[in-house]
């Protein structure tokens, strides 16, 4: 009995941990797009400038 539980509670935590680090891989994978899109745009003002 005492298993089981045991057992379901280990399954919760994997799944919670799984789950938040999926959310974190997307945002880090959102971040590098704005990142890169910033770097162009000063990348096209800098060009502008010159």
């Amino acid at each position: 009995m005492v298993n089981k539980y045991l057992f379901a509670a280990y399954a919760a935590v994997w799944i919670i941990f799984m789950i938040y680090a999926w959310s974190l891989a997307r945002r880090q994978s959102r971040l590098m797009k704005e990142m890169e899109e910033l770097n162009a745009r000063r990348e096209s003002r800098e060009h502008v400038r010159d």
